[in-house]
């Protein structure tokens, strides 16, 4: 359904891209995969951070969404966080929440490792983070 809008993108026409995604959601809503779609096109390193993360976040409450979602959507805006927006704060709460909603995963401990090596880092008096 939204083929043409990820071929408008891979020639570069972003702003194109972005009005084919939203006359697919107009029709269909805000489905999981659409969103999924449309983020992954604005993560590109020509795209917009901002709008990715907008649709991040909309793909975690899309009515269709899985934990597989959910869990794409929370790493990607930890990258979206520690990478082009710069947000640390933000990049931590993502963390904790994968801590929180994905126990007993490799994603959970993974994430606990990063959270304690920042932390160690920002406590050491040297650090200058």
């Amino acid at each position: 359904v939204y083929s043409h809008a990820e071929a408008l993108a891979a020639k570069g026409n972003f702003d194109a891209a972005s009005k084919a995604f939203e006359q697919v959601r107009a029709e269909h809503g805000d489905r999981a995969s659409l969103l999924r779609a449309e983020a992954e096109v604005q993560l590109r390193p020509e795209g917009d951070p901002q709008r990715a993360r907008e649709l991040l976040m909309r793909l975690r409450k899309a009515a269709d969404a899985s934990r597989a979602d959910e869990l794409y959507a929370t790493h990607r805006l930890i990258d979206l966080y520690l990478g082009p927006l710069g947000d640390e704060a933000r990049a931590m709460s993502e963390l904790r929440r994968l801590v929180e909603r994905f126990p007993g995963t490799r994603d959970a401990e993974g994430a606990q490792a990063e959270l304690d090596r920042r932390r160690a880092a920002r406590s050491r008096p040297d650090s200058q983070s």
